[in-house]
């Protein structure tokens, strides 16, 4: 009876408003569906933190700001802020990088190009970069 996707430790779904209820453990009310997760939690022996049990109308999810009214996903500033100095950092010229530098730059561009999927092209180049390199000491 539970209709939301969940991410391994990471769910969220759709309520309406007006659909609260009171989880009496944690003595709040919460969106129908996730009280239902959390009592499901309860019953299988799950633990769960009340300060995790978050909703509203803009969330950040897997670190990417996800706002259901303008149907929008976005980079918080100071995620941005971070990779951009990175990607400044990173194209220094002279300093030579380890593979799992690069393996690291690429995660890390790979999760923001989730905002920009007309982007993802680009990181061909890096997999072509790292592709039968062994790991350096």
């Amino acid at each position: 009876m539970i209709e939301d996707l969940i991410y391994v430790d990471d769910s969220f779904g759709v309520e309406e408003e007006k659909k609260m209820v009171k989880y009496e453990p944690y003595e709040a009310y919460y969106p129908l569906q996730q009280a239902r997760l959390l009592e499901l939690w309860d019953e299988l022996g799950i633990p769960h933190k009340k300060k995790k049990q978050v909703y509203g109308e803009t969330l950040t999810v897997l670190g990417i700001d996800v706002d259901v009214n303008n149907l929008s996903f976005t980079l918080p500033q100071e995620a941005r802020a971070r990779l951009v100095d990175e990607l400044e950092r990173w194209s220094q010229k002279g300093v030579r990088k380890k593979v799992k530098e690069w393996q690291q730059i690429a995660g890390w561009i790979n999760w923001a190009l989730n905002v920009y999927p007309l982007l993802r092209p680009a990181l061909n180049n890096i997999y072509m970069k790292i592709r039968g390199k062994e790991q350096e000491a």
